[in-house]
């Protein structure tokens, strides 16, 4: 699949993933709603699939595939083509689709690649579906650095990631979540923690002081890095590269944006608050989705022109506020960002989506 991903994009075309363990009602959407012109597969999977749109069997179909032309397609894609698109459901519980360009995605890879460091180290494996963008971090960077992808079935739990860290790969970087590396931590011994990566990158949850606090004893040398991005800003918009010595917060902060990305915290009327004074996360950047697949309305909705900065040509870029996903934030005086809440609870104002901290719900709950 790695390979179709690659065959995909050369070709000028955009991949939409899809995990076949989804309901069947939930598939069927995705692939109508995105109007998929054909899906890639194998025999063994297609009968979990809705028979909606022209399959490609990879299993049945190798001798035509082999014997078509190896030469390079005469391609021409822009920074605005897509890349991709991901389906995520949100506070409507109906999911949309997420566009992101290549110049979105080409943004995160060349900083990632370099930030990450992926020239040390052996690769990463792929351990999670591919219907999560936390995959491309893990598929693409070691690809263009020249390091390998080591695929995990991802049918196996926790205990299968564990076996293959403690192999000895000494991986450029292992991409999880919080609740991934708690496991881990449960299921490896001290010893073992130290060789088998250059980096944590971990994302998707917030991430505890008392989660990473056994890799800051026994591989200090491990770098732990907090990503923080909803999937309309490409994966991750910003990070905290988690210190060995100083003191942390029961919560680690999200950090600091990524090259090409700002984070703005708002308040109702979109001013910047103080330091310390809880508002909205808003993200402009390069990363910044085009929009829903197919949802004009919702897109007009949760992405509205950033007034606080402009590119170099004066177009307005385009700012998202992470709604499906947004969060209570502010800046502490250091410059980073922290996440006040991650327990979403919505509420209507002036017809629009809004989440509640958890101080705000005690409150509202007393009131």
């Amino acid at each position: 699949m790695l390979v179709s991903i690659l065959a995909i994009l050369k070709a000028g075309a955009a991949y939409l993933p899809l995990d076949p363990t989804y309901p069947e009602e939930r598939l069927r959407f995705i692939v109508e709603d995105a109007q998929a012109g054909l899906l890639v597969t194998t025999s063994a999977l297609a009968a979990q699939l809705p028979q909606v749109t022209p399959l490609l069997l990879l299993d049945e179909q190798q001798e035509a595939i082999a014997a078509g032309a190896s030469e390079n397609l005469e391609v021409t894609t822009t920074p605005a083509n897509l890349a991709y698109v991901i389906y995520t459901s949100g506070s409507t519980g109906k999911p949309k689709g997420a566009m992101i360009t290549l110049g979105g995605l080409t943004n995160y890879l060349s900083w990632a690649q370099q930030f990450y460091a992926l020239e040390s180290g052996n690769g990463a494996p792929v351990h999670s579906s591919l219907a999560f963008d936390l995959t491309v971090t893990s598929l693409f960077l070691p690809l263009i650095s020249g390091r390998g992808v080591t695929l995990v079935p991802e049918a196996q739990n926790i205990e299968t990631l564990a076996e293959t860290m403690k192999q000895g790969h000494h991986y450029s970087l292992i991409k999880i979540t919080p609740a991934h590396l708690e496991m881990l931590n449960q299921v490896l011994q001290p010893e073992e923690f130290a060789a088998s990566t250059n980096a944590l990158v971990i994302g998707g949850e917030a991430l505890l002081k008392d989660q990473v606090a056994p890799w800051r004893e026994f591989a200090p040398q491990t770098r732990l890095i907090n990503e923080y991005g909803p999937t309309e800003t490409v994966v991750g918009c910003c990070i905290y590269d988690v210190p060995q010595a100083a003191e942390l917060s029961t919560a680690l902060p999200i950090g600091t944006p990524i090259a090409n990305t700002q984070l703005y915290v708002l308040d109702e009327r979109l001013q910047p608050v103080p330091a310390g004074v809880p508002g909205e996360l808003y993200i402009g950047g390069d990363g910044v989705a085009r929009g829903y697949l197919n949802r004009p309305g919702l897109t007009a909705e949760r992405f509205i022109p950033n007034a606080f900065g402009q590119q170099a040509g004066g177009a307005c870029i385009r700012l998202a506020i992470s709604c499906a996903i947004v969060r209570m934030g502010c800046w502490n005086t250091s410059g980073a960002s922290t996440i006040r809440s991650r327990s979403v609870v919505s509420a209507s104002s002036s017809g629009r989506s809004r989440s509640l901290s958890a101080s705000i719900q005690r409150c509202v709950r007393m009131w």
